[in-house]
């Protein structure tokens, strides 16, 4: 990947070229009526002010750098930029909300002090990786100021500052995104484990997850093969297409039902469906429970 930053053309300066501020015209106070008032003297003309001499490029340098930076700040990871070697040049703001080091601090360092598992071999591999302008993703684990470790994302990937060429760490912290996969791994295992039969749709009633119990009552090896089928593969009664609208407009609908299994075998059930709400509180699915119409109706004596 390449940066560059192309001047507009309102922007060149050449060298020598002379920056002239124009003079205001004289002023000459007025009367009623249109008339000079002849009590007041006009002020007399100030002499020209001679041409100063702008050096090319002094007055744009700072420009490409700015926005370099601004950019560079403006990224939601922590960015990191090294020589090919991997010693840093160059960090964003979000480094140091990261880690707590401030660009100063880490100024020239190896790149390994922030991320141990980052190697001259590894570095070598990552060139080598990057050398048809391809990225390179790794997972490691890196180091703050105090010490602590976190779980890390980093694209690596090839940009030219110098003319050796530079590479560009662009880190992201995903712990919580761990902790988001431990906890759904969590209820997956739990939601195997209960012998009810259990499943959840999507707004357009396919199938997005079932159960151990739900594949072994429809007749499947693995509640895998489920998903991505129709509902209404299941559950093909008249009135089933208008019980999962009444569910996806809020409502929670508990109905006896007839399922059939893929040996073609119908299955007399109580369906119950409840609302999958997203965080604002919408329906973006459904969820739902079976149970025998016959344990419910002994339930019920």
């Amino acid at each position: 990947m390449k940066l560059w930053f192309k001047k507009s053309a309102t922007d060149e300066v050449k060298t020598g070229q002379a920056v002239v501020v124009p003079e205001p015209a004289p002023f000459e106070p007025e009367v009623p009526g249109g008339e000079v008032d002849p009590s007041v003297q006009p002020a007399a003309p100030r002499a020209a002010t001679a041409a100063v001499p702008c050096p090319a490029g002094e007055a744009l340098a700072a420009t490409p750098r700015l926005l370099f930076k601004q950019l560079l700040d403006g990224l939601y990871d922590a960015a990191i930029i090294t020589d090919v070697k991997g010693h840093i040049v160059n960090t964003n703001i979000r480094l140091t909300e990261t880690i707590g080091y401030g660009a100063d601090d880490v100024w020239d360092w190896p790149v390994s002090r922030i991320v141990p598992g980052i190697t001259n071999q590894l570095l070598a591999r990552i060139r080598q990786g990057l050398a048809n302008e391809r990225y390179v993703m790794i997972e490691a684990r890196c180091v703050r100021k105090d010490q602590t470790v976190f779980q890390s994302e980093i694209a690596i990937s090839q940009v030219e500052i110098s003319k050796d060429g530079n590479l560009l760490f662009c880190i992201r912290n995903i712990e919580r995104r761990q902790l988001a996969l431990q906890h759904l791994l969590a209820a997956r295992r739990l939601l195997d484990h209960l012998p009810a039969a259990a499943l959840a749709c999507d707004a357009s009633a396919n199938i997005k997850v079932a159960n151990a119990a739900m594949a072994r009552m429809l007749g499947y090896d693995k509640p895998d093969v489920m998903v991505g089928q129709p509902f209404s593969a299941f559950w093909r009664e008249a009135r089933a297409a208008e019980m999962m609208q009444r569910v996806l407009a809020g409502e929670q609908v508990k109905e006896p039902a007839t399922v059939v299994n893929t040996r073609g075998k119908q299955l007399q059930l109580v369906i119950t469906l409840t609302p999958d709400l997203d965080a604002h509180h919408k329906p973006v699915g459904f969820m739902a429970f079976f149970t025998s119409a016959s344990v419910v109706s002994l339930a019920a004596r």
